[in-house]
């Protein structure tokens, strides 16, 4: 099987985490993803309860973005600010969003509806 290597980056609070170096497989969830996830979120960055999270990510380092997301997720932020999207980000936002956080509309989301003409 191929590996595609590249960086992922995680902005924190404004602050910028350096690029973590990635491995992913293309087919397979690879167990290493999720335990790096884990790492990224709870231990480097300490991602806590209505914090703003900024996650930048290239298309290649999807299954460590989706990982990190669903984590992320779960520590319920304030607003989850991606760089990219893919479709099953909602899917994942859905399934692990608070009813709070559903009913909360993103200040920044909100901000551009109002402002852009």
């Amino acid at each position: 099987m191929q590996f595609l290597a590249d960086n992922l980056q995680i902005f924190y609070n404004k602050k910028v985490y350096k690029q973590v170096p990635l491995i992913s497989k293309l087919a397979m969830k690879d167990p290493r993803i999720t335990k790096l996830a884990d790492i990224l979120v709870n231990y480097s960055t300490k991602v806590k309860k209505g914090e703003v999270v900024q996650i930048f990510a290239n298309p290649e380092a999807k299954p460590l973005f989706l990982e990190v997301y669903k984590l992320v997720v779960k520590k319920q932020p304030k607003e989850i600010i991606a760089d990219i999207r893919f479709p099953e980000t909602s899917e994942i936002y859905l399934k692990n969003a608070t009813d709070e956080q559903l009913k909360q509309f993103p200040d920044i989301a909100m901000h551009i509806a109002k402002n852009i003409h």
